[in-house]
């Protein structure tokens, strides 16, 4: 409890007029950056910056609170109240990050994760993959300069480490298997995460001749518009892990391919234990399943794992989602 109260008030004391123009001034100069110039993109952010206003700031974690008032043409300054799950979740654990808050409400992805939290007493609406809500960050004469540029491409996304677990793997072999896919493919280009990006790991990818782009730091609100751009411009996607990325593709109309790099996890104990259950769990190793397959167009069963996990069959108009905005605020009220 004491850990909640002084997160908020050291993101009270941040969200001032001083602090937030600096904050919007660092984040219109990386959306001007290309998406190659990831040392620059992937500069630090503090947690306590102003990047949001929200009641619970890891809604605009990735710039989800951001893209969905840009949707919905609703002020950066309002306040949602409800949660965003910020990832994919294939199990019926509800995110730390998200407990700690007493908001009523949750948006998620998917029918199948709204059952997780019938027992926690929150109401929850499903929309979609959030990347919907998001316009890309580049026009579509830059998409198509890019594509020019590329030839046919291949966009790879490596496991990413996070700031209490690193994800390592074998590199060296990874590449090779990333070439074995690209062989008839002009470029290959890899999407590496921020963290990642500060401990060096975009080198292995370089030395392997390959072109190292980023969506940014995890507190851009560009993030989510700058990796719809990226997956926009691939033609085939691929990953050795199963994540959001993973659906956004596929709802993109990308291929996607997953390679196996028998990850292992540097972390403590509980962290270990809560990923490999989700690694060894039944519904993470049928989308494996499914993607390990060689096939270079998306298959029907894909589509049905992705209706499934991603919600593609939840998507809202503006209109449904402002109901849904309008719903939460009556909740929220009551509460």
């Amino acid at each position: 409890m004491i850990k909640k109260y002084a997160k908020q008030i050291l993101y009270s004391i941040n969200k001032n007029p001083i602090s937030r123009k600096i904050f919007n001034s660092q984040i219109e100069i990386r959306s001007r950056l290309e998406l190659t110039d990831i040392y620059k993109l992937s500069k630090p952010i503090s947690m306590f910056a102003p990047f949001t206003n929200e009641i619970h700031p890891p809604n605009d974690w990735y710039g989800h609170a951001t893209n969905i008032k840009k949707f919905l043409n609703l002020s950066l300054d309002y306040q949602f109240k409800f949660i965003l799950e910020h990832g994919l979740y294939l199990d019926n654990q509800i995110d730390q990050v998200d407990s700690e808050t007493n908001l009523p409400v949750v948006i998620t992805y998917s029918n199948y994760r709204e059952n997780a939290f019938k027992k926690t007493g929150k109401q929850s609406f499903a929309i979609g993959p959030f990347i919907n809500y998001a316009s890309s960050l580049l026009s579509k004469k830059q998409i198509d300069k890019e594509k020019k540029r590329l030839g046919k491409s291949v966009l790879f996304f490596p496991a990413h480490s996070t700031p209490v677990i690193g994800m390592n793997f074998d590199t060296s072999s990874l590449v090779k298997q990333i070439k074995k896919i690209s062989k008839n493919y002009q470029s290959v280009r890899i999407c590496l995460y921020w963290k990642d990006i500060l401990m060096g790991r975009d080198r292995p990818y370089k030395d392997a001749g390959f072109e190292c782009v980023t969506a940014g730091h995890m507190l851009d609100p560009n993030f989510l518009p700058r990796l719809k751009s990226l997956i926009e411009i691939s033609d085939l996607t691929a990953a050795n892990i199963i994540s959001s990325q993973t659906g956004f593709c596929i709802f993109l109309k990308k291929p996607h391919i997953y390679i196996d790099s028998n990850i292992s996890l540097k972390t403590d104990r509980h962290w270990k234990k809560k990923i490999n259950d989700v690694f060894e769990s039944d519904e993470y190793l049928q989308i494996v399943k499914e993607f390990s397959k060689l096939n270079y167009k998306v298959s029907p069963k894909q589509k049905m794992l992705i209706k499934k996990y991603w919600g593609t069959d939840t998507i809202k108009s503006k209109r449904q989602l402002e109901d849904i905005v309008t719903q939460s605020e009556n909740i929220y009220r009551k509460h």
